[in-house]
């Protein structure tokens, strides 16, 4: 079966070539703007994606047709249960399938975990029941881990749009 294409546009720049993922429309909108706007001597060379919610936990098998072909996968996702089972499914589809490793965008995930519970947001996607907060917080990087958890307990979130066009 053909792997389900996601939306990307490439932004030519300098290094490696890296994919950014992001799981919302507006936010793929906004770092699409941001990119753009960065000289091109001084970007990196990136694919920039919307992922489209979860459908990115089938789309991610569509990474070996873009042009020029990522060596690096990064995904920003809402800080919630639903965002990181985005995630973590991605992530496992593209260990599976031989494709470079999907690795959180830990730099816009401080960003959010830094704004404190002025940002969280109830998050109904999260039942109380639900025990794969640690397993779900494993994907990040470790230092992030608690703190996402204990979000996580809370049945609250923390949307990326937070990261706004300004920052």
């Amino acid at each position: 079966h053909a792997p389900l294409p996601f939306a990307s546009q490439h932004v030519p720049g300098t290094g490696v070539t890296r994919l950014l993922v992001l799981e919302n429309l507006a936010t793929y909108t906004s770092f699409l703007t941001a990119a753009r706007e960065l000289p091109a001597d001084g970007r990196p060379d990136l694919h920039i994606a919307w992922g489209h919610g979860e459908e990115f936990t089938r789309s991610v098998l569509s990474v070996p047709m873009l042009v020029p072909r990522p060596e690096r996968v990064y995904y920003f996702g809402d800080l919630d249960r639903a965002g990181l089972r985005i995630a973590v499914g991605s992530a496992a589809a593209a260990a599976e399938h031989g494709l470079p490793a999907v690795r959180p965008a830990a730099a816009y995930y401080a960003h959010l975990l830094a704004g404190g519970p002025a940002w969280h947001r109830p998050d109904t996607s999260n039942p109380s029941t639900s025990a794969d907060h640690g397993a779900l917080s494993a994907w990040l990087p470790s230092g992030m881990r608690s703190a996402v958890e204990d979000l996580l307990s809370g049945r609250r979130r923390i949307p990326q749009e937070r990261l706004g066009l300004d920052a």
